[in-house]
């Protein structure tokens, strides 16, 4: 039985996202280690040959060894930020998605369906620490595997949780957020405006301006004027994606 996430509006609505397993977290951590670690060991040495222009000096050598003890920090700081702080900077960049989590289909999201905060995202991290212990984020898997929503100790300290995106579709979450936001429609009006926009590339062009220009009436929006059947047919489907929350 599918594990699910309920997501409800103000007005009764519901939109349903299937909770990420322990295996799609394991991978997307897998692929994120990785590219992390990559990208330190890139800075490493791109600055040991900037600091030894390619010669046969050593790591050693040339940060501890040559008198200048700037030069460590030159060389590991940067690589440490970059391995400390991938998670927390590309979850919030990218909006709960890192590489790794995107490449499983997986994105994080609060117990609502929203796009967490800075601060959730920071708490979230920091409990790494925590998790990880007492190796191999043993802790973080026993908390996966004995709770319902399958989170670990950072998900619940900053109330947030992994679920499938690519199962509920590109535009769920945005949906969610507008389910949960909007109540200028009732639930009948919004349920019929997602039916016209997940819809309007399969409908015939005249019946689509039409039920588009009958919808914007029914809710008392005014429909635009412009010149050109095209350019209508545009700005309609602009109009419904923005009442709707849906991004382009």
């Amino acid at each position: 039985m599918k594990n699910l996430l309920k997501v409800h509006s103000a007005d009764g609505m519901e939109l349903r996202l299937e909770v990420a397993e322990l295996g799609s977290r394991s991978y997307a951590f897998i692929i994120d280690w990785h590219f992390r670690l990559l990208l330190s060991l890139a800075w490493l040495f791109g600055a040991w040959m900037l600091m030894t222009g390619a010669g046969d000096q050593t790591i050693r050598s040339a940060t501890f060894e040559s008198g200048n003890h700037w030069g460590s920090y030159v060389f590991f700081l940067p690589a440490t930020l970059i391995y400390v702080f991938y998670h927390p900077v590309l979850e919030i960049v990218m909006r709960g998605r890192t590489p790794g989590k995107r490449m499983a289909g997986i994105r994080l999201v609060t117990g609502d369906g929203q796009t967490p905060g800075v601060a959730a995202i920071i708490i979230r991290n920091l409990f790494r620490l925590v998790d990880s212990l007492p190796a191999f984020y043993a802790a973080g898997c026993v908390a996966c595997i004995a709770t319902r929503r399958q989170v670990r100790i950072g998900d619940m300290a900053a109330g947030t949780l992994l679920v499938y995106e690519e199962k509920v579709g590109d535009d769920a979450l945005d949906r969610a957020r507008n389910l949960v936001s909007n109540t200028d429609l009732v639930p009948a009006d919004q349920a019929l405006l997602l039916d016209i926009v997940d819809r309007w590339k399969t409908l015939d062009r005249k019946a689509r301006t039409e039920i588009a220009t009958r919808f914007l009436a029914k809710i008392g929006r005014a429909a635009p004027v412009v010149d050109g059947t095209d350019e209508l047919d545009r700005v309609l489907h602009d109009q419904l994606r923005d009442i709707a929350g849906v991004s382009a």
